[in-house]
């Protein structure tokens, strides 16, 4: 069997920038706990039953994926593409989208390629569908606001919302991650009833 660490490292070195946690000092050993740490079950929670039952559901990842990198780039004087990746603790997965360059389309076309990554490492099993992606100023503040909706459910879409700190991309990329990760985890609960 592999040490963890070891695997960890292989896969981190085909990373092309450093990644977030580590920029803020953190070793590999507390950088590689982290990732276990997010994307490990919560603790199994008690299913609605006749009092007295104690089912239990099988307990669900909390975070099922972590963000990587986002890169938008220019592919023709109207047109942008953006690059996303995003790790688990299955390995890291890739998703690109492009689109026409207009007023609010940087957000929307980061959210698409962050569901393109998503679809990607779900390998069909969930279908993820952006229903929009908007900036939005509240307090002063630009906000990125997005809107996930399974493609082979009719539920209502979940939200997700970020701040925009270092990028529109970036946010949108994380607000979509937000927002995907709650349908993930729906869509396992459902599959282990």
């Amino acid at each position: 069997m592999s040490d963890p660490l070891d695997e960890f490292r292989k896969q981190r070195k085909k990373w092309p920038y450093p990644d977030w946690l580590a920029e803020g000092g953190l070793p590999e050993e507390q950088l590689l706990a982290a990732i276990q740490e997010a994307t490990r079950p919560s603790e199994a929670e008690p299913k609605p039953g006749a009092p007295g039952e104690g089912q239990v559901v099988p307990a669900v990842p909390r975070r099922r994926y972590i963000y990587r990198s986002t890169e938008m780039v220019r592919v023709s004087p109207n047109v942008f593409r953006c690059k996303v990746t995003v790790y688990s603790a299955a390995g890291e997965f890739e998703g690109e989208a492009e689109g026409p360059e207009f007023p609010g389309a940087r957000a929307e076309i980061a959210a698409r390629a962050t569901l393109d990554a998503l679809n990607n490492a779900e390998g069909g099993s969930v279908m993820l569908g952006l229903k929009g992606a908007r900036v939005l100023r509240i307090f002063e503040s630009p906000i990125v606001v997005v809107g996930v909706y399974g493609l082979n459910t009719k539920a209502t879409p979940l939200v997700g919302a970020c701040l925009v700190d270092n990028s529109v991309e970036q946010s949108a990329t994380l607000a979509t991650l937000q927002a995907a990760d709650r349908w993930l985890a729906w869509e396992a609960k459902k599959r282990s009833k």
